[in-house]
């Protein structure tokens, strides 16, 4: 009996041990010199703080780091507190390597970044709660300058919070790579942004000529969606709203008065747009009830939580 309890004794330490292995070190990652692009997210180690007490120190000596099992994290809607980690290596380079740490999502309302494992405070401190100055580089979203000397194991710590569904792509780029990605991207959003708007000056003039109400609330539905795309990728927080006043879109509940105009012109042009009321009373009927709907989430969107407003919106679609 005695040696089946030892047995089990060593076997629950060796788990242990087997266990804190696998989360006391972030995953290491060898930079290659040639590689233009690296795909981050599966390979960080993350750790939930409930209460957004932890400091530096305590995070990187706790347990209960997860590994992202290959994928990029996806932790929905919390309240807590997210630590990331990884560590790129530059040991087998030939020199030092330029590099741009990209976190490609915008609804980040506080991160804080650690190019180094020094707890003396983050290198970089911003998000969408902050300055669009604080952002190191002028970006829709979050992207920051790296040095990787050769020869050097650095570990990057990363810590955010989110009232929006917490999601955590990390890229890493040559910054001539970064560039022309963000010049592309910017490219087709341009083509996407000038064909809206010039369906929206094209029935504005429709509108102007021949007085029918259908056009104007095509123009109204054109608008809707033109500024939800904006506020979406970060366009208009980045250009629209002023750079000194970072809760300006949720102070103004911008998004959620976007969203019940939209969902107001969209039901009423379609059913001016197919006769409703004539050919299908009931169906107009309810077509018009969605917009009284519409109009009072502009209405009364202020006063409540934006995830209820958002669950309501999509109920309602």
């Amino acid at each position: 009996m005695r040696g089946i309890n030892a047995v089990g004794r060593c076997a629950s330490l060796l788990f242990g041990l087997l266990v804190w292995s696998s989360v006391a070190t972030a995953a290491i990652i060898t930079v290659d010199e040639k590689q233009p692009f690296i795909d981050l997210s599966g390979d960080l180690e993350y750790l939930e703080d409930p209460n957004r007490t932890l400091t530096f120190d305590r995070a990187m000596a706790a347990i209960g780091w997860q590994s992202a099992a290959g994928k990029s994290p996806s932790l929905g809607l919390t309240t807590s507190a997210y630590w990331f980690r990884i560590t790129l290596d530059n040991t087998r380079g030939t020199g030092s390597i330029d590099r741009i740490l990209e976190l490609s999502y915008r609804d980040i309302d506080d991160l804080q970044v650690w190019l180094s494992d020094s707890p003396a405070g983050p290198t970089f401190h911003t998000g969408n709660r902050h300055p669009t100055s604080t952002r190191a580089i002028h970006s829709r979203l979050f992207a920051f300058p790296l040095e990787l000397q050769r020869g050097e194991t650095r570990t990057i710590v990363l810590r955010m919070t989110s009232a929006d569904a917490l999601i955590v792509p990390l890229h890493l780029w040559i910054p001539q790579a970064f560039v022309s990605k963000e010049h592309d991207l910017l490219t087709v959003q341009g083509i996407f942004y000038g064909i809206l708007l010039v369906m929206l000056f094209y029935n504005g003039f429709l509108f102007v000529s021949i007085g029918e109400r259908t056009y104007l609330l095509y123009c109204g539905y054109i608008f809707g969606t033109l500024f939800v795309q904006m506020i979406m990728d970060g366009t208009a927080h980045l250009y629209l709203y002023p750079p000194d006043d970072p809760i300006f879109g949720e102070r103004y509940a911008v998004t959620r008065i976007t969203l019940g105009f939209l969902l107001m012109c969209l039901t009423l042009f379609t059913r001016d747009f197919l006769h409703l009321p004539q050919l299908r009373p009931t169906l107009g009927k309810a077509l018009s009830t969605l917009a009284g709907l519409g109009v009072a989430i502009m209405v009364v969107t202020p006063w409540f939580d934006y995830v209820d407003v958002y669950f309501t919106i999509l109920v309602i679609c």
